[in-house]
């Protein structure tokens, strides 16, 4: 479902319902098309608990690693999962930090420039568990937007 948030300058949020967790390989979580985007905030929620055991994990723009690999084995439900304000370092987990940058890096507080492709998450470990995402992105070019996959 992708719902307008313009008040709070959020802009248009996308939600990829809870889902299992990656058996040892990518999934696509978001599909970005039509031109770039800039994302505001991508949060991922744990929903159903993430045993313990080796379960690598990391989000990918196609197959540019957005995040560095990071465990995510033995979360609880209500564990929230984010990138980091610098490209290419660990995935956050903890309540996502305010003005965070990823990607291709904007002024301070202004999100993450992406062209189109998908957002993957890959987990090295067949855990079970379930995470829930959130994205809220502005449109750059006529046409651009971004949906669940």
């Amino acid at each position: 479902m992708t719902v307008y948030y313009g008040a709070n300058g959020a802009g248009w949020r996308v939600e990829r319902l809870a889902a299992p967790l990656p058996q040892a390989t990518t999934e696509p979580l978001f599909r970005i098309s039509g031109g770039l985007v800039n994302i505001q905030l991508l949060v991922g929620e744990v929903t159903e608990a993430i045993p313990a055991g080796a379960n690598s994990s990391y989000l990918a723009h196609e197959t540019l690693s957005i995040t560095a690999t990071a465990s995510i084995a033995g979360y609880s439900p209500g564990r929230l999962l984010t990138l980091d304000t610098s490209f290419s370092d660990v995935l956050k987990t903890g309540a996502p930090p305010g003005g965070a940058m990823s990607a291709i890096a904007t002024p301070d507080g202004a999100g993450w420039l992406f062209a189109p492709g998908d957002i993957n998450l890959h987990c090295d470990g067949s855990l079970a568990g379930q995470i829930r995402w959130l994205l809220f992105y502005h449109p750059l070019d006529p046409g651009a937007h971004v949906v669940a996959v």
